[in-house]
């Protein structure tokens, strides 16, 4: 269990050992170190530490069986397996400790972990924080925790210290995606420990997730009263409050942290810029400043830019194009693409996909291509459409979308003799795809799109032979299957 920073006294433990560590320095440690000093770097993820302390351990105190049992769990982190069952059967220790270790690490079948958990559970006279961590690591791998539920009370019973129960109950509900029973855990948890800022931290995520706004909010400003450097609970503060629509009291905790790459996420720009909503200046500068210092660009950052200025956006999605080149990834920026249409950027997208094409020039399935040429037809670039429906025929591309974008640009542009020419021209393309059996090929969607953008060539057809025959305008826009779709 993660612990604040200022208050843990293991942190001091911890560091130290690493200082050492790095001095090169022979020295002695006590085993309490050893065990304090694992322990927070099992709370921090740091692996590289945790295999230190036990090769120290090792050597210090080759049969001590608290730190034997640290030993074979660590060689179970790095897949050792054998070796770890090897070392935790050497134990002769005979603690609720070792018994939940031997447990974890035997491989039972799920009926049996519940039965012998129970009987450890029901034999030890108390449970410690380790004993704790290793019952809801175990409730984890077997994914029993409806049977953890059941006999919480017998737990609660035993364990020394309840707010490490909860919080591991709390994150192994999370994981599971209930928030219902997490927000309950996380409820006792900060009953049993009012004045811990992290587990108000806590209480404020899973209220988040469950759009309890108010207790979200009331959850991050306990966290930030107890410690007002609380990232988290400005985090959940400031988006609280933007999606309660109270935008200029979510201005200031939101633009504390959302250059943070710690804590920072797409989603609190886009919740900061919202508060801007009548000045685009500032949210353009808050998404390039975010695009600009992050790691990664974020497609749903840069979607977001291209919603408040297309030529801002253009230069990001350039740089984040570059970074799929020889991925062929045409079925993500084809719904990409989609994204952007749908907030009114068909032309940036029909840009986009026509980018993406001319970096992989020899790759793209049709219900890409289908995207590129919808896109580049409904942005109005007639011009482009048959300049690329001329290259792209030459180049075997075979696209339903293609051929109906095709014939109604060389209608509006070149009026209904020359789009009956080009119908006949797509006609027989649409033909010659069907004997070369590639609608084999296409899944049942895929077919029936085929059939569709079929038809429309007939009905356009069809429009046009009318129109012809009775010297009368045609009404593009009645025949256009694009217009509204």
């Amino acid at each position: 269990m993660s612990t604040d920073a200022h208050t843990d006294p293991r942190r001091e433990l911890y560091w130290d050992f690493k200082k050492q560590l790095k001095n090169n320095q022979n020295v002695f440690f006590d085993k309490d170190v050893l065990l304090d000093v694992y322990s927070f770097a099992d709370d921090e993820g740091d692996t590289y530490t945790m295999l230190e302390v036990v090769s120290i351990a090792n050597q210090l105190y080759p049969d001590d069986d608290d730190l034997n049992l640290r030993r074979a769990l660590t060689f179970e982190t790095f897949g050792f397996h054998d070796q770890a069952v090897s070392i935790a059967e050497g134990v002769r220790s005979e603690s609720p400790f070792a018994a939940l270790v031997k447990l974890r690490l035997s491989g039972s079948n799920v009926n049996t972990v519940k039965k012998k958990l129970h009987q450890i559970v029901c034999s030890a006279t108390s449970l410690d924080e380790d004993d704790i961590i290793q019952i809801t690591d175990i409730v984890r791998d077997s994914n029993i925790t409806t049977w953890f539920l059941e006999n919480l009370d017998t737990v609660k019973e035993k364990a020394e210290y309840l707010p490490t129960l909860f919080y591991e109950l709390a994150m192994n509900c999370c994981d599971e995606a209930d928030y219902v029973t997490a927000m309950n855990m996380a409820e006792e948890l900060v009953d049993a420990e009012p004045m811990k800022a992290e587990f108000w931290e806590i209480y404020a995520e899973i209220a988040y997730h469950l759009l309890d706004l108010e207790k979200a909010l009331s959850g991050a400003e306990y966290a930030l009263a107890i410690n007002s450097n609380s990232k988290r609970g400005a985090l959940y503060k400031g988006c609280s409050l933007a999606l309660m629509r109270r935008f200029e009291q979510a201005i200031e905790p939101l633009e504390q942290i959302y250059l943070d790459p710690e804590i920072t996420t797409p989603v609190v720009v886009e919740l900061l810029a919202s508060c801007y909503a009548d000045n685009p200046k500032k949210q353009i500068s808050l998404f390039t400043s975010f695009l600009d210092n992050s790691t990664t660009l974020s497609r749903d950052t840069i979607t977001w830019l291209a919603r408040v200025s297309p030529q801002a956006a253009q230069p990001y999605i350039d740089k984040f194009l570059e970074t799929l080149v020889g991925m062929y990834d045409d079925e993500y920026i084809a719904e990409w693409a989609g994204l952007l249409c749908s907030v009114g950027r068909t032309a940036l997208a029909a840009y986009m996909l026509a980018k993406y094409d001319e970096l992989n020039p020899d790759y793209g399935t049709f219900e890409y291509y289908d995207k590129l040429f919808e896109c580049l037809y409904v942005a109005g670039m007639y011009k482009d459409v048959i300049s690329l429906y001329k290259k792209k025929k030459d180049d075997d591309v075979f696209s339903p979308a293609m051929h109906v974008a095709y014939v109604l640009s060389v209608l509006r542009l070149d009026g209904v003799g020359e789009a009956l020419k080009a119908i006949r021209k797509s006609k027989k393309m649409f033909r010659d795809a069907y004997l070369l059996e590639r609608a084999d090929m296409f899944i049942a969607d895929s077919k029936m799109r085929v059939a569709f953008f079929d038809q429309q060539i007939g009905l356009i057809e069809s429009a046009l032979g009318a129109a012809v025959k009775q010297n009368a305008p045609i009404d593009i826009d009645r025949i256009d299957p694009f217009i509204g779709g």
